[in-house]
């Protein structure tokens, strides 16, 4: 079984969050705002070396089975130490 740690994390679409990755660079997607759950996006996961200029998120629904996602939704302080690691 996969670490917990090597998936993406997620959390609830709220505007807490929204506010939060936007104030740490993220560029927000309005037109997925309607979804009820938010993950970076891959390519903003995939940039370890920090080269891209814009990072981004996307929200989405929980599918039935949730393959490359983290185990357990986190709450936003969380998330935001997760995607900044």
């Amino acid at each position: 079984m996969e670490k917990d740690n090597k998936l993406v994390p997620w959390t609830k679409n709220t505007k807490e969050v929204r506010i939060l990755l936007e104030n740490n660079g993220f560029k927000p997607l309005a037109f997925f705002q309607g979804r009820k759950f938010l993950k970076p996006m891959i390519t903003t996961w995939a940039n370890k070396d920090k080269t891209w200029v814009k990072n981004e998120y996307s929200t989405f629904d929980l599918p039935k089975n949730i393959t490359g996602l983290s185990f357990k939704m986190l709450d936003a302080e969380e998330f935001m130490l997760e995607i900044k690691k």
